[in-house]
Protein backbone atom coordinates (compact mmCIF):
# COMPACT_ATOMS: atom_id res chain seq x y z
CA UNK A 1 0.00 0.00 0.00
CA UNK A 2 2.56 2.32 0.81
CA UNK A 3 4.65 1.40 -2.07
CA UNK A 4 2.32 2.68 -4.31
CA UNK A 5 1.78 6.22 -3.88
CA UNK A 6 5.64 6.47 -3.12
CA UNK A 7 6.04 4.94 -7.21
CA UNK A 8 3.24 7.32 -8.03
CA UNK A 9 5.02 10.39 -6.60
CA UNK A 10 8.44 9.74 -8.03
CA UNK A 11 7.36 8.93 -11.27
CA UNK A 12 5.07 12.63 -11.35
CA UNK A 13 8.72 14.08 -10.71
CA UNK A 14 10.72 12.43 -13.25
CA UNK A 15 8.19 13.61 -16.16
CA UNK A 16 7.87 16.71 -14.99
CA UNK A 17 9.66 19.41 -17.10
CA UNK A 18 12.68 21.22 -15.45
CA UNK A 19 12.39 24.89 -16.32
CA UNK A 20 15.98 26.66 -16.05
CA UNK A 21 16.36 30.33 -16.81
CA UNK A 22 19.27 32.43 -16.89
CA UNK A 23 19.15 36.36 -16.97
CA UNK A 24 21.49 39.62 -16.17
CA UNK A 25 19.63 42.28 -15.10
CA UNK A 26 20.92 46.13 -14.43
CA UNK A 27 18.87 48.89 -13.33
CA UNK A 28 18.80 52.32 -11.64
CA UNK A 29 16.29 53.41 -8.75
CA UNK A 30 16.38 55.29 -5.09
CA UNK A 31 18.84 53.94 -2.32
CA UNK A 32 18.01 54.84 1.46
CA UNK A 33 15.32 57.01 0.42
CA UNK A 34 17.30 59.94 -0.47
CA UNK A 35 19.99 58.63 -2.82
CA UNK A 36 20.16 57.65 -6.70
CA UNK A 37 21.08 53.68 -6.78
CA UNK A 38 22.49 51.68 -9.69
CA UNK A 39 22.40 48.04 -8.94
CA UNK A 40 23.21 44.89 -11.16
CA UNK A 41 22.21 40.78 -10.77
CA UNK A 42 23.01 37.64 -12.41
CA UNK A 43 20.50 35.43 -11.57
CA UNK A 44 20.16 31.89 -12.45
CA UNK A 45 16.31 30.19 -11.79
CA UNK A 46 15.58 26.75 -11.62
CA UNK A 47 12.11 25.49 -11.18
CA UNK A 48 11.05 27.90 -8.67
CA UNK A 49 14.52 27.88 -6.83
CA UNK A 50 16.52 31.35 -7.72
CA UNK A 51 19.85 31.93 -6.78
CA UNK A 52 21.47 35.14 -7.85
CA UNK A 53 24.71 37.07 -7.75
CA UNK A 54 23.88 40.92 -6.66
CA UNK A 55 25.44 44.03 -6.24
CA UNK A 56 24.48 47.74 -5.22
CA UNK A 57 26.18 51.15 -5.31
CA UNK A 58 25.21 54.48 -4.39
CA UNK A 59 27.08 57.50 -3.92
CA UNK A 60 26.85 61.81 -3.43
CA UNK A 61 29.27 64.66 -2.25
CA UNK A 62 29.79 62.83 1.22
CA UNK A 63 28.27 59.29 1.24
CA UNK A 64 28.59 56.24 -0.64
CA UNK A 65 27.55 52.58 -0.21
CA UNK A 66 28.66 49.26 -2.38
CA UNK A 67 27.59 45.58 -1.55
CA UNK A 68 27.77 42.19 -2.95
CA UNK A 69 25.45 39.85 -1.96
CA UNK A 70 24.41 36.27 -2.73
CA UNK A 71 21.25 35.70 -2.70
CA UNK A 72 18.73 32.54 -2.42
CA UNK A 73 15.10 32.03 -2.30
CA UNK A 74 11.93 31.37 -4.11
CA UNK A 75 9.91 32.07 -7.51
CA UNK A 76 6.52 32.84 -6.11
CA UNK A 77 5.25 33.30 -9.77
CA UNK A 78 6.85 31.62 -13.15
CA UNK A 79 4.47 32.39 -15.65
CA UNK A 80 5.07 32.38 -19.61
CA UNK A 81 5.22 36.44 -19.07
CA UNK A 82 5.78 37.63 -15.07
CA UNK A 83 7.99 36.02 -12.75
CA UNK A 84 8.20 36.93 -8.88
CA UNK A 85 11.37 35.81 -7.43
CA UNK A 86 11.89 36.48 -3.50
CA UNK A 87 15.41 35.57 -1.91
CA UNK A 88 17.29 36.15 1.13
CA UNK A 89 21.70 36.86 0.57
CA UNK A 90 24.11 38.00 2.39
CA UNK A 91 27.92 39.60 1.81
CA UNK A 92 30.34 42.64 2.18
CA UNK A 93 29.04 46.34 2.69
CA UNK A 94 31.33 49.15 2.84
CA UNK A 95 30.37 52.80 3.82
CA UNK A 96 31.99 55.92 3.12
CA UNK A 97 31.25 59.25 4.20
CA UNK A 98 32.89 62.82 4.47
CA UNK A 99 31.57 65.71 7.10
CA UNK A 100 32.89 68.96 6.06
CA UNK A 101 31.55 70.74 9.08
CA UNK A 102 34.76 71.71 10.60
CA UNK A 103 37.51 69.58 10.15
CA UNK A 104 36.72 67.45 6.68
CA UNK A 105 36.60 63.72 8.51
CA UNK A 106 36.69 60.80 5.94
CA UNK A 107 34.99 57.55 7.55
CA UNK A 108 35.34 54.07 5.84
CA UNK A 109 33.31 51.45 7.77
CA UNK A 110 33.21 47.77 6.22
CA UNK A 111 30.51 45.29 7.68
CA UNK A 112 27.98 42.39 6.55
CA UNK A 113 24.30 42.56 5.47
CA UNK A 114 21.76 40.42 5.19
CA UNK A 115 19.21 41.25 2.67
CA UNK A 116 15.71 40.66 1.37
CA UNK A 117 14.73 41.00 -2.42
CA UNK A 118 11.19 40.68 -4.11
CA UNK A 119 11.33 41.64 -7.52
CA UNK A 120 8.00 41.57 -10.20
CA UNK A 121 9.87 40.73 -13.78
CA UNK A 122 7.40 41.33 -17.03
CA UNK A 123 8.89 39.43 -19.59
CA UNK A 124 7.36 40.45 -23.09
CA UNK A 125 9.94 38.47 -25.29
CA UNK A 126 11.90 34.81 -24.72
CA UNK A 127 15.25 37.09 -24.32
CA UNK A 128 14.21 40.91 -22.88
CA UNK A 129 12.34 41.45 -19.74
CA UNK A 130 11.69 44.54 -17.71
CA UNK A 131 10.91 44.80 -13.98
CA UNK A 132 10.79 46.63 -10.68
CA UNK A 133 12.98 45.05 -7.53
CA UNK A 134 12.28 46.34 -3.84
CA UNK A 135 15.34 45.07 -1.49
CA UNK A 136 15.91 45.75 2.35
CA UNK A 137 19.61 45.95 3.68
CA UNK A 138 20.64 45.08 7.44
CA UNK A 139 23.95 46.06 8.72
CA UNK A 140 25.43 47.16 11.47
CA UNK A 141 24.89 50.90 10.34
CA UNK A 142 21.31 50.29 9.96
CA UNK A 143 18.24 49.11 7.77
CA UNK A 144 17.75 51.03 4.31
CA UNK A 145 16.19 50.07 1.61
CA UNK A 146 15.39 50.99 -1.92
CA UNK A 147 13.56 50.32 -5.02
CA UNK A 148 15.24 50.16 -9.03
CA UNK A 149 13.38 49.66 -12.22
CA UNK A 150 15.54 47.16 -14.00
CA UNK A 151 15.79 45.71 -17.00
CA UNK A 152 16.63 41.59 -17.58
CA UNK A 153 18.60 40.03 -20.71
CA UNK A 154 19.17 35.94 -21.27
CA UNK A 155 16.61 32.98 -21.11
CA UNK A 156 13.84 34.33 -19.10
CA UNK A 157 10.71 31.88 -20.89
Amino acid sequence: IIIIPLFVSCQDTMTAKTQNLFMASAGMGIYGFEYLGLGASGTYLRNKNVFSLSAKSTSDWSYSYESIEFHFGRSLVNKKYLLFPITIGIGPTTISKIEFFGPTVFTKQEAFTVSGEAQLIFTPTKYFGIGVKGFSDITSFGINGGYFISLYLGKLQ
